[in-house]
């Protein structure tokens, strides 16, 4: 029973510590722009491996998943990319079309970042107060996670 145990321990190990990692590449054109794509660089571009291990510090880091800032500006360059193969023009009307939503979500996130920070503010206010053993650790902690949502999402 025991050899099954650690045969099992073993395995486990084993599976959690293969990553699912793929290789990025980032290819500059011989117009200049810049492309980040999972296949190979065609002839004649720049070519650069780009390290595609998530970052440590989120929750989707222990299943692969990449971390919020950099899915939301994959995805913004994946839009744009679809969106200049449509065309220069409709490029340039969808833009002026999609600007008063980009404005709309640049304000909410403003908002957001001011109600974390005033969160943060009020907690820290709190532990500085001198507040009893058990609430100052339940501040501390509350402190530390909207210290981490102010990094993550507001810088």
């Amino acid at each position: 029973m025991r050899k099954f145990i650690r045969w099992m321990a073993g395995a486990l190990l084993a599976l959690a510590a293969v990553g699912a990692t793929a290789q990025v590449y980032k290819c500059k054109g011989a117009d200049g722009r810049t492309v980040f794509s999972d296949a190979p660089c065609p002839a004649g571009a720049q070519a650069t491996v780009v390290d595609s291990r998530p970052a440590a510090g989120h929750a989707g880091a222990a299943y692969g998943q990449p971390d919020p800032a950099t899915a939301r500006a994959l995805r913004q360059q994946e839009y744009e990319r679809r969106l200049e193969a449509a065309g220069d023009q409709q490029v340039r009307v969808q833009r002026a079309a999609n600007e008063p939503y980009r404005q709309i979500a640049a304000d909410a996130q403003r908002a957001r970042c001011s109600d974390y920070q005033a969160q943060l503010d009020y907690f820290n206010e709190r532990m500085r107060a001198g507040a009893r053993a058990d609430m100052y650790n339940y501040y501390k902690a509350q402190a530390a996670s909207y210290g981490g949502r102010i990094d993550r999402e507001c810088r």
